[in-house]
């Protein structure tokens, strides 16, 4: 079977009505790539067939401060102006506590002349509680491990919607969203056809966030947060456990976290992030069923890593914190931990401008990364201007619209920085590593010029 390569995300959605269908429409389309080799039989109905919530949530987890959220509130005085943008974009809802996802079927019927759908005569049978459980069992323990316990998604049954031969799955989200129960965060629709192999995945929508104090005041039918996936990752082909890569990379989405890689316009180019390739570990053992854990930048802007595990890197070298003389360079010195971990500094941020940034971080070869042919340093450029997402005016981009480059090596950026000497130049900082085992130490230091 091929890989899903997944869909890209939204910021906008109201209930079902012409215009969300346009605007889901929209973001549907900006999802290019392919998707495994699909087989697609249900019955065409136009009316939608709501079942109840089949299972109680557990108490919310307020979004108080915590060891997580207290980033926001225990900060520095003074951070770099992009960072200080990236929490800003990001305050509307922490990534920290349960929140309830309501699953729903796409029913696609056999006479669909939607592009999206194979048409063929084959249809899973699929209902919101088996696929609720499914997600519980397998994506529910993958993004509890991600967090480090910090944020569970806990899926519920919601209801079906017998889709017409016109309707593309847009659709079906915008009726899975208006029928959503009050105590849902985000819906995440199924259909029960395979998708062609030139159709993208799925879709994650990040939707309109929420300022509110808790999730329980951000229900999914006001924020417009919604994930859908063919049936493809659900066929009995894959066996007792189904290939949910693709589904923690649409949760991704939800989170509010955007593509990474390179800038070539795919945006699925990189195997080092969930919200990228995430079938990479596939590549090396076809068994594995998960995506690859993910960038620092995303779990700093989740509120699952704590300021005190980010070095900020001075913009003004004439007063580093340690520096040697080196063909009259002045550098700074940091030891890092491997990104996953939980202590010592995680992150190294490098300050380029008012929108740009660059992070450092060490990526170990062990948990959700284990596949990696090598523990190696990585950097990102982490770029918000308002050229990044298209923006015509003075507006950053942020959120899930903010773009996440790559900087060592080549696609799929495999060819981490791991010997001592080897170094890369990106955007203004040279960035050298000086020592690696099970943490590493870089030096960074102003570029002559821009990489």
């Amino acid at each position: 079977m091929k890989r899903h390569v997944p869909g890209g995300g939204w910021t906008a959605l109201v209930a079902i009505s012409l215009a969300a269908i346009a605007l889901l429409s929209s973001a549907l389309a900006a999802c290019a790539g392919t998707s495994r080799t699909s087989t697609a039989s249900s019955t065409a109905s136009s009316t939608a067939s709501s079942t109840a919530t089949s299972a109680t949530p557990s108490p919310l987890i307020p979004d108080t401060p915590t060891t997580a959220t207290a980033l926001i509130t225990s900060k520095p005085a003074a951070l770099p102006a992009a960072l200080q943008l990236l929490l800003d974009s990001t305050r509307s809802m922490p990534d920290v506590g349960t929140e309830t996802i309501e699953v729903w079927i796409c029913h696609v019927p056999l006479d669909t002349t939607d592009p999206t759908y194979n048409p063929v005569a084959f249809r899973l049978q699929l209902t919101p509680t088996n696929i609720s459980d499914k997600l519980n069992e397998f994506v529910s323990a993958y993004f509890v491990s991600l967090s480090h316990g910090l944020y569970r998604p806990q899926f519920v049954a919601g209801g079906t919607y017998d889709m017409t031969a016109s309707d593309s799955p847009n659709v079906c989200v915008s009726h899975a969203l208006n029928g959503s129960a009050s105590t849902s965060n985000a819906v995440f629709a199924v259909a029960d056809a395979e998708h062609t192999a030139s159709a993208a995945g799925g879709f994650g929508i990040h939707g309109s966030g929420c300022n509110e104090s808790t999730r329980a005041q951000c229900p999914a039918s006001s924020t417009g947060r919604a994930a859908y996936v063919g049936a493809g990752d659900f066929h009995p082909d894959w066996g007792p456990e189904p290939a949910v890569d693709l589904e923690e990379h649409e949760i991704g989405h939800l989170l509010g976290w955007p593509h990474s890689g390179d800038d070539s316009g795919e945006g699925h180019s990189s195997g080092l992030d969930v919200m990228s390739d995430s079938a990479a570990p596939r590549d090396f053992d076809t068994t594995s069923r998960n995506a690859p854990d993910t960038l620092g930048v995303n779990r700093l802007a989740a509120r699952w890593l704590p300021l005190d595990a980010v070095a900020i890197a001075s913009a003004d070298l004439a007063t580093v914190r340690t520096t040697a003389t080196l063909s009259n360079t002045s550098w700074e010195t940091f030891a890092l931990q491997p990104s996953f971990g939980t202590s010592g500094t995680r992150v190294v941020v490098l300050p380029v401008d008012a929108t740009h940034m660059l992070t450092v971080e060490l990526l170990a070869k062990s948990g959700l990364d284990s596949f990696l042919p090598h523990a190696g340093v990585t950097v990102t450029l982490i770029d918000q201007s308002p050229s990044a997402c298209g923006h015509t005016d003075a507006t950053p981009c942020t959120g899930a619209d903010r773009v996440q480059l790559t900087k060592v090596g080549t696609t799929p950026f495999y060819d981490l920085l791991t010997a001592s000497g080897q170094a890369v130049t990106a955007d203004g900082w040279t960035i050298e590593l000086t020592n690696i085992g099970s943490d590493a130490t870089i030096q960074v230091a102003r570029a002559t010029t821009a990489g």
